[in-house]
């Protein structure tokens, strides 16, 4: 036997992994399989495969469990219950390991060769922040859900879509979608639908004193760096990751 201190193995985290959750579609699961392996294997990348099973009641796991037996890039997850497309998704994120991770639907909505050179037409690839990033979208996401402010809540959504774009990230979009965001909250809430979020911050009494001068700034900070600015003021991708996360943590704060 060898010793194990000489055999240890330097594990690299693979450049792809594809979260898929299924629930109850057993007759999908190997179509879905097959077609991913074959788009996946042509661009020469390293990935790994995440199949999620969101508590389904027929054979969809045993399924799954006959993929992952004999594909080591293949990981299953089994939640307990059904928990719902958007939580399905967040326990793959979370047992992703990949530089980048692609979101499908379980259910053939999504052609795997659609995804040609990754650009991603239909699939979605998600940006991944550091854990406080993660964590603070993903609060703003679930809280958004909850609250019924659609425009809101599709105004994120694009926000985060912008953070992930490739090629190259769309930032300005990113800024200016993640602030729309907040200002559409911020005019919900008080009423004020035809003032900007500068305003409101200033005048509405939504925001604490402190954070209402902060909030002015980041607007100031948006309306400079934004959509419809010169290409001179594009912000850096750390400035424009600050601003979404800032700007999901004031719609929790304003939402809770």
């Amino acid at each position: 036997m060898r010793d194990s201190l000489l055999s240890t193995e330097i594990v690299v985290a693979p450049k792809y992994s594809i979260v898929v959750p299924f629930h109850n579609e057993a007759e999908n699961v190997t179509i879905l399989y097959t077609r991913l392996i074959q788009v996946m294997e042509q661009t020469g990348d390293s990935f790994e495969i995440v199949l999620v099973d969101d508590g389904s009641r027929d054979c969809t796991y045993r399924r799954l469990e006959e993929i992952v037996a004999v594909d080591s890039r293949v990981l299953v997850v089994k939640l307990r219950r059904n928990f719902g497309q958007t939580s399905a998704l967040a326990a793959g994120f979370d047992h992703a390991s990949g530089e980048f991770i692609l979101a499908m639907d379980g259910g053939l909505q999504h052609d795997p060769n659609d995804t040609g050179d990754l650009g991603l037409r239909a699939p979605q690839i998600v940006f991944r922040g550091n854990d406080a990033f993660e964590m603070t979208i993903k609060h703003a996401q679930d809280v958004l859900s909850l609250s019924g402010q659609d425009i809101a809540q599709n105004e994120f959504q694009e926000a985060f879509q912008d953070l992930s774009r490739r090629p190259q990230p769309d930032l300005t979009g990113a800024v200016h979608h993640a602030m729309a965001a907040l200002e559409a909250v911020a005019s919900d809430l008080c009423g004020k639908t035809g003032e900007t979020l500068g305003q409101i911050a200033k005048h509405s009494g939504l925001f604490p004193a402190p954070l209402g001068e902060a909030v002015n700034k980041l607007y100031g900070f948006a309306s400079d760096r934004g959509r419809h600015v010169s290409s001179g003021n594009v912000p850096s991708p750390n400035e424009a990751e600050l601003v979404v996360s800032i700007a999901g943590a004031m719609i929790t704060f304003l939402l809770c």
